[in-house]
């Protein structure tokens, strides 16, 4: 999820202008809901990295 000055997006899609907008969008839409919160819960247990278009991390090693 990104947030550019008011607008909050997904990917391609424009999720809506402003916090309340957006809250109202994924109420709407909740199979992108569902999406979203797996990316987050996948990103917090530390399964993934954080968005659609994102390779995985690789730790760097020390030079």
């Amino acid at each position: 999820m990104e947030k550019r000055g008011s607008f909050y997006t997904y990917g391609e899609a424009k999720i809506g202008q402003g916090r309340e907008n957006a809250k109202q969008y994924l109420k709407d839409n909740p199979d992108l809901t569902e999406e979203i919160e797996l990316a987050i819960r996948q990103r917090a247990s530390g399964t993934t990295t954080f968005g659609m278009d994102s390779e995985p991390m690789e730790a760097e090693a020390a030079a």
